[in-house]
């Protein structure tokens, strides 16, 4: 028979590793949208609105609630993803062939692959390197892969998820953007890992950059964000 110590303890543990899930509904990330040749800068904001079954799979789904530019989709040509983790694992719902492609694998050591297919296209993976970071009390793991890093939990610092853009199976030596396109993330918010920023500009501030929408009308403000110098250009009505 359990000591009632060590039963608290299998249940706290039990407690805490059923609520570290994946985009747990409710979380928000924040992502910076450059725009080429502009000092101008936007963000696109992804939430996990809610749960639905899917091919017999429990899964969430990530909706795109801002940023409307025609590169920043979320996934191939979509603003909604439908995912789910299973033992570090990190499955995405893929449109072109009906079925779910293994994204992340946060069991993967470095030097491990696995082969991506995405819609017509396979991508083979290999982690560089693995390490992690201390997030409010929580270690995640990161793999890092290329000039990406992708956070446990959270997801990739460049794009949520990497390599789900536009099919491209054997993208140029050289991409020149010429429309606005997601750059990094800024921040990330759920229930259980708290607030990740990624810069000293606060996740409060970025969620308030809509409340400004009639000072807009008349004047922009750039660099946005900064830490020094800004300008302001007022518009001609």
């Amino acid at each position: 028979m359990k000591s009632p110590s060590l039963l608290f303890y299998f249940s706290l543990f039990s407690l805490l590793t059923q609520a570290q899930t994946w985009a747990p509904p409710g979380a928000t990330w924040y992502y910076e949208i450059v725009h080429p040749f502009s000092p101008l800068i936007t963000y696109a904001r992804y939430e996990s609105v809610g749960d639905t079954v899917l091919l017999g799979q429990n899964c969430r789904i990530i909706t795109q609630t801002t940023g409307n530019s025609p590169n920043d989709y979320m996934i191939g040509r979509s603003n909604t993803a439908y995912t789910y983790e299973m033992n570090g694992k990190i499955y995405v719902y893929n449109q072109g062939n009906s079925n779910f492609s293994l994204i992340y694998d946060f069991a993967a050591d470095s030097g491990d692959t696995w082969i991506t297919t995405w819609d017509t296209c396979s991508y083979q993976r290999q982690i560089l390197h693995t390490d992690s970071i201390v997030v409010n009390g929580y270690t995640l793991k990161t793999l890092s892969y290329g000039s990406s890093t992708i956070i446990e939990g959270i997801g990739g610092d460049r794009t949520l998820f990497e390599v789900l853009g536009e099919v491209r199976c054997d993208p140029p030596d050289t991409i020149i953007f010429e429309f606005p396109f997601v750059q990094r993330l800024r921040c990330y918010q759920d229930s259980v890992i708290g607030l990740y920023s990624t810069e000293l500009l606060l996740h409060d501030f970025i969620t308030s950059v809509h409340q400004l929408s009639p000072f807009e009308n008349f004047a922009m403000l750039s660099p946005n964000p900064t830490t020094s110098t800004i300008n302001l250009q007022l518009k001609k009505k």
